[in-house]
């Protein structure tokens, strides 16, 4: 009887010692992205993790550190191993491929690679083939305009400046020269038009500015943010038209100019588009006086001021 209740409990240890043990995998990863507003780094995540499993890479003791970084559709992979700092990397076009396949093929593609850069730290160096080009499907050829990137854009705003204090408004175009993520030479053009009144006259506003800056920033997301300071350069023609019949009115051309200061807060949509809200101030170094029979100041461009700006604008 003890023979016969200990047989099954024998067999079930035998069963159990004779399966084999999973094997918990041997690879780790870091990943880091930076200016990739579309890409959801906790999906690609679990993405990268499976597709390593599936694809037998789970074999390689290798821990990699990923790095991606964005210039508009298209992403750099760089790979870093830990053990012996070896690095690689290769680029990603994702221009033409739908929005909602691109988490899979990126990490389809970096899965690829990271297998591949295993297999060749496994073998001798003698078996290591030279290297080749990358499957067309996945990995395009750099260009000159992955070091910088364009943004074109159209605004339109308002302008608190003078004294008497006057509001202006109009629009212009700017654009932004990107170098790495975090670095943009900024530069726009705008025409302004708005009225002065005092009891003496009513002047006229016809002007334009230009201004170009550095614009420090960062993004997360859809968002993106940065401030620039840099210099704008306004022309302006006053036209006064006397209050009364006996005056003459006259017109003056002037130019004025001085640093200002601006943040913008970007929403991009897709990989093309987007909105932007702008805030700025600055102060005027170089004035442009109106005065009344050459003597007493009627209208002053000097001081400081203040903008706000909506536009919208691409990506290159």
């Amino acid at each position: 009887m003890i023979g016969r209740r200990l047989a099954p409990s024998l067999l079930l240890a035998c069963a159990a010692a004779a399966a084999p043990a999973r094997a918990e995998p041997t690879w780790s990863f870091d990943l880091s992205i930076e200016g990739c507003p579309t890409v959801d780094a906790i999906r690609l995540r679990e993405l990268i993790a499976i597709e390593l499993g599936t694809v037998g890479a789970a074999d390689s003791a290798r821990a990699t550190m990923i790095r991606l970084s964005c210039t508009a559709a298209r992403v750099s992979i760089e790979l870093t191993d830990a053990s012996t700092g070896r690095r690689s990397s290769t680029d990603l076009d994702l221009v033409t491929t739908a929005a909602p396949a691109r988490p899979r093929l990126l990490a389809l593609t970096v899965t690829e690679f990271m297998a591949l850069t295993w297999a060749e730290l496994r073998a001798p160096a003698s078996a290591v083939p030279a290297p080749g080009p990358a499957p067309a499907v996945a990995i395009a050829a750099p260009s000159p305009e992955t070091k910088s990137s364009v943004r074109l854009f159209a605004v339109a705003g308002v302008r608190r400046i003078g004294e008497p204090r006057t509001w202006l408004s109009g629009g212009g175009i700017g654009c932004d020269l990107g170098f790495g993520p975090h670095l943009a030479l900024a530069a726009d053009l705008r025409a302004e038009t708005g009225e002065t009144r005092t009891t003496l006259a009513a002047i006229d506003w016809l002007g334009g500015t230009g201004t170009v800056g550095l614009a420090i920033g960062a993004g997360r997301g859809h968002l993106g943010w940065d401030v620039v300071p840099g210099i704008t350069v306004g022309v302006v023609r006053l036209s006064a038209a006397p209050a009364t019949s006996d005056a003459r009115g006259g017109v003056l051309t002037g130019l004025w100019a001085g640093p200002t200061l601006t943040t913008r807060l970007r929403r991009s949509f897709g990989d093309r588009a987007y909105l932007q809200l702008e805030l700025g101030a600055g102060a005027v170094t170089r004035s442009v006086v109106g005065l009344v029979n050459n003597s007493s100041p009627l209208v002053r461009i000097q001081g400081g001021w203040g903008a706000a700006g909506l536009g919208g604008g691409v990506f290159f």
